[in-house]
């Protein structure tokens, strides 16, 4: 039987978006070395989930919408940041590149 995939942005861990271990972009699925937590925080009827050390984060009308538009970050910064070409980066990108092919271990 082929693994279940996830149908949510991100798999949760049993504290919600404490130990996200897996994020959806689109058809890849991005495995985590390591679990993450994200920083989810609601205000005014709009929500924002956020992984600092990346500078990632999503906003969105509630958690969810946040969440799904903080993987669609991920996955967007993945492609332009993680998988260019050190020349072609600032050093503050280059910095992020690190700390994300740190982070992934592998892309489905």
């Amino acid at each position: 039987m082929p693994a279940r995939r996830p149908n949510g942005p991100t798999t949760l861990g049993a504290n919600g978006t404490d130990s996200i271990v897996q994020i959806r972009y689109g058809t890849e699925l991005f495995h985590l070395r390591q679990p993450v937590d994200l920083e989810i925080r609601s205000e005014r009827g709009h929500s924002l989930a956020a992984y600092p050390a990346l500078d990632i984060v999503g906003y969105g009308d509630d958690e969810l919408t946040a969440l799904e538009s903080f993987a669609d970050q991920f996955g967007s910064t993945w492609h332009s940041i993680a998988l260019a070409a050190d020349a072609e980066l600032t050093r503050d990108a280059r910095q992020i590149k690190k700390r994300m092919l740190n982070l992934v271990d592998r892309v489905e």
